[in-house]
């Protein structure tokens, strides 16, 4: 299932905390992010990671109001709506190609199976409904929505740290962050691995193998990574690698895993693509990852402020945020499509439309 739509509030004008909104932001299989510093480009995409850990009940309910459209693998359009106070719901449904599913308010909660037919139930309050009612057969809207949260990920690119090792506990957090990267590594297979090594050396670097060995010198005693490049002796150790190039081959490494997994109903996050790279590997970097999401099933959304990245980037797939106070509103191709195709008729850059002022203009 694919993320198409996303609007979202955060508490009311009225309140005691600072009401935040996001509008129309409009996603497709490939998404870039862009906008200027304190947009809100992080606060949205933890707003998609959020609303994922709290379907898999990885997070408690807080604040917050969601408008969410999905296309589901059988091409239907699902429409999720919560709204949470203070950590209970006071609003929740779902309507399947326009068909309620789910209708549930502070005074009863209606829900329709396709086995039984429509019934009332009253689920705790600071549970959604398909924490207490999940059934493949009787809702699969509520496993459609499960299996997303389940397989979506994200993470902070920019933050990754190559001192910074995490060992999972479990296969659920396998994937929490880059920081697991080494466990990662050690599950794919000899041609992944080769198929990594191949795309890394494609962003710009000459790399003959990577390995993991035993850290030593530290307490745990971890499996770190080691990468071989061409013209120097000995592998390198992961602490001594620099943190462009760390995060660089760290996020190929989880995309490859992914891809092995069949991960066909999830997203994949990334905060900051391309922090720390230059020019030329950050553009390669960004053809290499959006080329590999083009041939897999998995969506893909990225943030960044970078002028190369978002030159290597149709802007067909960006959706470019702009900040009015506390109202973040997203204009992209879907919404604002005859003045993105004036602009492609211009001949200038793909960043010339971030930092001109042609789309206030039109």
């Amino acid at each position: 299932m694919r993320l198409k739509k996303l609007n979202y509030k955060e508490f009311s004008k009225d309140g005691e905390n600072n009401y935040w909104e996001i509008k129309d932001l409009i996603l497709g299989k490939l998404n870039l992010l862009v906008g200027k510093n304190a947009t809100g480009k992080t606060r949205t995409v933890n707003v998609i990671s959020g609303l994922a850990e709290m379907i898999t009940a990885q997070a408690p309910l807080t604040n917050g109001e969601f408008n969410i459209e999905f296309i589901t693998e059988a091409d239907k359009t699902l429409i999720y709506e919560l709204k949470q106070v203070n950590g209970k719901v006071v609003y929740e449904k779902i309507l399947l190609d326009g068909k309620e599913m789910l209708d549930r308010n502070e005074a009863k909660t209606k829900i329709v199976s396709t086995i039984n037919g429509e019934s009332e139930i009253e689920p705790p309050a600071d549970k959604l409904v398909l924490h207490v009612r999940r059934d493949k057969k009787e809702y699969p809207y509520f496993e459609d929505l499960y299996e997303w949260a389940s397989n979506t990920v994200g993470y902070r690119f920019g933050k990754y740290d190559p001192s910074s090792i995490a060992i999972p506990g479990d296969n659920r957090s396998l994937l929490k962050s880059l920081d697991t990267v080494p466990s990662v590594f050690e599950k794919l297979k000899e041609d992944s691995i080769k198929e990594v090594i191949n795309d890394f050396n494609k962003v710009g670097y000459e790399l003959e193998s990577a390995s993991l060995r035993l850290a030593g010198g530290v307490p745990i005693n971890p499996k770190v990574l080691f990468l071989k490049e061409k013209g120097v002796k000995f592998p390198i150790v992961q602490i001594n690698i620099s943190s462009g190039m760390l995060r660089a081959f760290a996020l190929l490494v989880a995309i490859q895993y992914l891809i092995d997994e069949d991960r066909e109903n999830g997203t994949v996050i990334v905060d900051d693509f391309g922090e720390g790279l230059d020019y030329e590997r950050s553009s390669n970097l960004a053809k290499v990852v959006f080329g590999k999401m083009e041939k897999n099933g998995i969506q893909f959304i990225t943030t960044t402020n970078d002028r190369f990245l978002m030159n290597a980037v149709d802007i067909e797939n960006w959706n470019i945020l702009n900040r009015e106070d506390d109202i973040v509103i997203a204009k992209n191709y879907a919404n604002s499509k005859e003045t993105f195709d004036k602009f492609k008729l211009t001949g200038l850059s793909n960043f010339d439309l971030f930092s001109s002022n042609f789309l206030s203009k039109e």
